[in-house]
C-alpha cells in the first residue's frame, strides 16, 4: 500500500460465544485459522491497514466477548465505533436469535450506526441448523445486510471488511 493511511476506523464485533469472531478477525488480519477454541475475555484489539475504494485506512477491530458477563463493560467498548459486524453460526440456532440482541444493544449504545451480520462456519454444511430462507427473511425484514462467511476457508472473509468500510464511507458521505 502506498502512502500514510487517511483516517482511522473502530469497528467492533459482536455475537454469541464460540460463533468464530476472533476465527474471522485472525483470517482477516493474519490470513490463517486455528481449529482450537479461545474464549475472548473482555476484548481482543487488533489492527489492520487496508485499501478501500482507493482510500488507505487503518482499522482498529475489538472482539467483544459474547459472554453475558461482560455485558457491563460492553457499553464502554463499544464507544467510538464507527461500524459492527455481528457474527452468528450456521450451525448454532441461538446464535442466530440472539443477532437482533446484539443489534439493539449496538445501536442503543451507539445510534443507528453500519452494521453487517455474518452466517458464520458455512464449512459445516452437515451441521446447518439455520436456512438460507429464513436468514434471509430476518434480514430483510431488519433492513441489514448479511453475508455468508468461513472463517475456516477463508470465504467472504476479507469481503466482509470491505463491505463494513464501504457501509462507514457511505454513512460518512451522507452526514456532509
Amino acid at each position: 500500500m502506498e502512502g500514510d493511511f487517511q483516517k482511522v476506523y473502530k469497528i467492533c464485533f459482536l455475537g454469541d460465544p464460540a460463533v468464530g469472531k476472533t476465527s474471522i478477525i485472525i483470517r482477516h488480519t493474519e490470513k490463517r485459522f486455528e481449529d482450537t477454541y479461545k474464549l475472548t475475555i473482555g476484548t481482543d484489539i487488533s489492527a489492520k491497514l487496508m485499501q478501500v475504494e482507493d482510500k488507505n485506512i487503518y482499522l482498529i477491530i475489538w472482539d467483544i466477548g459474547g459472554q453475558e458477563r461482560y455485558q457491563i463493560l460492553r457499553e464502554s467498548y463499544l464507544q467510538g465505533s464507527f461500524g459492527a459486524i455481528i457474527v452468528f453460526s450456521i450451525s448454532d440456532k441461538e446464535s442466530f436469535n440472539h443477532v437482533s440482541d446484539w443489534l439493539n444493544e449496538y445501536w442503543k449504545t451507539c445510534g443507528r450506526l453500519p452494521v453487517l451480520v455474518l452466517a458464520n462456519k458455512i464449512d459445516l454444511k452437515d451441521e446447518r441448523v439455520v436456512d438460507d430462507e429464513e436468514i434471509k427473511k430476518k434480514f430483510e425484514e431488519l433492513g441489514i445486510q448479511y453475508l455468508e462467511t468461513s472463517a475456516k476457508t477463508g470465504e467472504n472473509v476479507d469481503k466482509a471488511f470491505e463491505l463494513i468500510i464501504q457501509k462507514i464511507f457511505k454513512e460518512e458521505s451522507e452526514k456532509k
